[in-house]
């Protein structure tokens, strides 16, 4: 979750993760810490707040990142803000924050991604992604994210059975396209043919993954909760017999009252 592996020495640690990829869950683990400790502190209603906090955090980032001359890890902070973008865009379209905060909000939050942006991938410069690039992938990502909030109550009989397929097997999808790709990439030369060949094969493997085991799994972890709450509720009810004695016991007096 520190990412310990990334100050490790490269010449003595070959590589900086065991698992390919597996740094992206740990951001999740880092948003879900977050989340929490916002319900704890009972600041999670205060919308405008937290994402005006969470700009400032950017912002204080981007400024360091100027400052020191040396670049930081842009693409992993901006992955944990735009969660907080995710929540803030749930809250408007729950009709929790008003138009005219939220438009002035993501107007706000735009200039202050792609200033992150430009600072992190552009003055430093990474060799593996231009910052066309990385401009092109998260503007691609806001507006399939927006247009798919937007049109949620519209009647797509086309595209929904897709969308809800595709979001049905997200996660087995996510776990498997990198070991795809991987094996695509050592065989074939890369061209939009190859590209569409690992859409398909990861799609398909996706599926597999999903039916074989993470179904299967979700149907356990679903039995172990309904078994512990089950305990939870036995133990919190009062036993049958001495529930019927106390109600016998307050009719006997209320006869012996008449």
């Amino acid at each position: 979750m520190l990412f310990i592996q990334d100050y490790l020495p490269p010449s003595k640690f070959q590589t900086i993760s065991l698992v390919g990829g597996a740094w992206t869950l740990f951001m999740e683990v880092i948003w879900y810490v977050i989340f929490a400790a916002l319900f704890a502190w009972q600041l999670n209603k205060k919308y405008n707040g937290i994402m005006i906090a969470a700009n400032l955090a950017l912002l204080a980032f981007t400024l360091a990142t100027v400052y020191m001359g040396s670049k930081l890890p842009a693409g992993r902070v901006l992955m944990v803000f735009c969660c907080f973008t995710g929540l803030y865009i749930f809250r408007y379209f729950s009709r929790d924050i008003s138009t005219k905060h939220f438009t002035w909000m993501m107007l706000l939050t735009c200039i202050n991604v792609y200033s992150t942006l430009y600072v992190g991938f552009g003055i430093f410069h990474n060799p593996g992604y231009s910052i066309i690039c990385i401009f092109n992938s998260y503007t691609a990502a806001f507006l399939l994210f927006w247009l798919f909030y937007a049109t949620q109550n519209v009647n797509l009989p086309v595209i929904q059975p897709i969308l809800n397929f595709l979001g049905k097997i997200s996660y087995s999808l996510y776990l498997v396209h990198g070991l795809v790709i991987h094996l695509l990439t050592g065989n074939i030369e890369k061209s939009t043919t190859s590209t569409l060949l690992a859409i398909i094969l990861s799609t398909a493997a996706g599926y597999l993954f999903y039916n074989g085991i993470e179904k299967h799994a979700m149907r356990i972890g679903k039995k172990i909760i309904k078994s512990m709450q089950a305990k939870t509720n036995s133990s919190h009810t009062p036993p049958v017999p001495m529930v019927t004695e106390a109600v016998a016991t307050v009719e006997h007096k209320k006869q012996l009252s008449q």
